[in-house]
């Protein structure tokens, strides 16, 4: 898929962005998480939507929708409750992530005054089958299918099920603090995780690539975060604008509807 001349600076600039925050501050380093004897170092989140349009943002929500506005929500089973706090009433802080994800911690979690925060290093960008807009009966796919929008850090899931469902993933690589302090260079003394977000939609991919090329957007039926602590240093090399991501899913949306409109 070519991308516009707009969509490659803006994609270039995201990896000096995302790089900044990858190398971090020299003089501070983080204070890694400690785990409790349950559940260790598990994050489960919900109670949150997701709102998904043509601007370009990731737009988590509670009640009402706003990019670049931050979420509330709340732990969830399965979590480490030593670390986090208790289920459904510790607060979560989740920060939208515009067409460039900020500088900072996307996530903030505050137990009991103490808490954490989760530094946003990189994407997982995924390798699956490319999604096809092409106009068919019945579910576009044939599914179930897991396809991706090349450019595009998500992967989309259809279900078999009738009515249509389709899941949306993007998957984040992130280094865990204690609240308060820095994420260090590339996470070298905090605590490296991988973030998972799901949210499911009542349409077929066909039609959830045409209304996220919309104004009018798509609101997540269901919308759940999983952290999980991992080893070793994820990859440097998905450093992607995640404003350029939903561009090309829009992109494949209009053309989608040009289609059906010809």
């Amino acid at each position: 898929m070519r991308m516009t001349g707009n969509v490659l600076s803006r994609l270039k600039l995201s990896a000096l962005v995302l790089t900044t925050l990858a190398v971090g501050s020299s003089n501070i380093f983080a204070s890694p998480l400690t785990f409790g004897p349950t559940n260790p170092g598990l994050l489960n989140i919900g109670n949150f939507s997701v709102f998904l349009n043509n601007s370009n943002c990731v737009d988590f929500f509670t009640s009402t929708t706003g990019c670049p506005v931050s979420a509330s929500a709340n732990t969830t089973a399965v979590t480490d409750q030593t670390l986090f706090g208790p289920l459904f009433t510790t607060p979560v802080i989740l920060a939208d992530l515009p067409p460039v994800p900020p500088i900072g911690s996307v996530i903030i979690t505050d137990n009991f005054g103490a808490g954490s925060e989760f530094y946003l290093l990189s994407f997982s960008t995924p390798s699956t089958p490319v999604c096809t807009t092409a106009v068919g009966p019945g579910n576009v796919n044939n599914p179930p299918v897991s396809c991706v929008v090349p450019g595009s850090p998500f992967l989309f899931n259809e279900s078999s099920l009738s009515p249509a469902s389709t899941s949306v993933q993007l998957t984040e690589n992130l280094c865990g603090v204690v609240k308060g302090t820095s994420p260090g260079t590339n996470c070298s003394t905090g605590t490296l995780y991988q973030g998972v977000f799901t949210s499911q939609f009542n349409l077929t991919i066909q039609q959830l690539l045409a209304a996220v090329g919309t104004s009018a957007g798509v609101t997540g039926s269901s919308t759940s975060g999983t952290l999980v602590p991992i080893s070793g240093v994820p990859e440097p090399i998905s450093f992607l604008l995640l404003g350029s991501g939903l561009a090309c899913v829009g992109l494949m949306g209009r053309r989608s509807r040009m289609r059906r409109n010809s």
